[in-house]
């Protein structure tokens, strides 16, 4: 048996004769699906002096004898364990194997390796934000704390569960969005306290996800771990620069409200011309979708023409969809006192609100007659108008100013002749 073996040398599952000298950075239970108070498994992430991770496991028969003999930041002597090739979705750690605890692998206390205490391996911002497909692997990230919203509770299959929503940004100003659920969003909503110091914070093993194109972290399971103003060097080397870069040494930074939404209240006087304003849209995503046709013969003209059979949507994870609706998208000038901005709203029509453009053919797996009575049928069920919604954050808006030099004719919807 190899005394000196490391990490990065556990590959080969048709052995068990392993020894190796490891520090437990993460140790946490994983809680039965059926039963959340038994215990299903044992879980840890295992770093060597040379800084790689792997992930280990004690299954349930095993959690008592071994519970007891593992501590959080401690090292030991690990020998007799089984490895295997990692199989679930999501992973903690990027070594391709895992651990397995036998009855027989022994766990014998040893003197500290050395080197980092938590093994945080910090992912750019950047990168996080560059990436175009959800990450299999866990990352670390560190940041400040620069806008929060309160603790929520939406519904998840018919049960309200914590949420909380949070922005961290690095010293180079980028920001990322947070989403925790469960007992996290509560105890990090705690940490907080009233949100007027500096706050920077630590998300270790955090869910890398992407929705709607905009990546986001969240909770990993049980394994995600917090440090948040904690005196270790991590952090107090983070708070240096970003001291620095205010140019005072004041911890007088409070979090900003998470603003969500934003409605802004105002009369229409005219739609840009340049700019399309509504759009087919797949219900699931919002994203445009493309018409899949098919050609037939008519047999009154004996021509050859084109049917909709049903739309192809641009968000790739979609596909082929049938349930689609018109989506408007307003692009308007405001004006105010300090401020000239230009805003694009998208909107999900409803009756009583707006109107769908006049003849717009419509047609879905149930109708090919490209009358517009399916898409009427199709803006009943969308919804409270826009208009009769709670009004969070209103925004008043003057009228256009008529000084304008260019005057532009109200957009007449495109009529597409039959």
């Amino acid at each position: 048996m190899d005394l000196n073996t490391y990490v990065k040398q556990c590959e080969d599952n048709s052995s068990d004769d392993w020894k190796i000298k490891v520090r437990v950075i993460r140790l946490w239970k994983l809680p039965d699906f059926k039963n959340p108070l038994v215990t299903y498994s044992l879980e840890m992430v295992l770093m060597d002096e040379e800084g790689c991770k792997i992930h280990a496991s004690v299954k349930k028969t095993l959690v008592s004898e071994f519970d007891s003999k593992l501590e959080q930041g401690q090292c030991y002597y690990l020998s007799d364990f089984g490895v295997t090739e990692r199989k679930a979705k999501h992973h903690v750690v990027a070594h391709k194997y895992r651990i397995n605890f036998y009855h027989i692998t022994k766990v014998d206390n040893c003197d500290d390796i050395g080197g980092s205490l938590f093994g945080f391996d910090f992912r750019p911002f950047e990168s996080v934000r560059s990436e175009v497909q959800p990450s299999t692997v866990a990352y670390d990230v560190i940041g400040q704390v620069v806008s929060c919203g309160s603790l929520d509770y939406p519904l998840i299959e018919g049960r309200p569960v914590k949420q909380l929503r949070f922005e961290l940004q690095d010293t180079m100003g980028v920001r990322l969005s947070i989403t925790l659920w469960g007992p996290y969003a509560e105890q990090v909503d705690e940490a907080l306290g009233d949100r007027t110091k500096l706050s920077i914070l630590i998300m270790q093993f955090a869910k890398h996800k992407i929705y709607r194109r905009k990546p986001s972290l969240s909770n990993l399971y049980n394994c995600t771990r917090f440090f948040i103003n904690e005196d270790i060097p991590e952090i107090i080397n983070f708070k240096k620069s970003v001291v620095a870069i205010v140019g005072t040494e004041t911890l007088e930074h409070p979090i900003a409200p998470l603003v969500m939404s934003c409605v802004i209240v105002g009369t229409i006087k005219c739609v840009e011309r340049e700019t399309k304003w509504y759009y087919l849209g797949c219900r699931a995503c919002n994203f445009g979708v493309d018409p899949k046709t098919e050609e037939y013969k008519d047999e009154e003209s004996g021509l050859v023409k084109k049917k909709t059979i049903g739309y192809i949507c641009k968000n790739k994870s979609c596909g082929e969809v049938s349930d689609v609706l018109y989506k408007f998208k307003i692009q308007i000038r405001v004006l105010v006192p300090t401020l000239e901005a230009t805003v694009s709203s998208s909107l999900t029509p409803s009756l009583g609100f707006i109107s769908p453009p006049s003849r717009l053919k419509y047609q879905d797996s149930a109708s090919e007659t490209g009358d517009t009575s399916s898409l009427i049928e199709s803006l009943k069920d969308t919804g409270t108008s826009p208009i009769k919604r709670k009004l969070e954050d209103v925004i008043d808006v003057e009228e256009l100013s008529n000084a304008s030099s260019t005057k532009k004719k109200p957009l007449a919807p495109k009529i597409e002749k039959d």
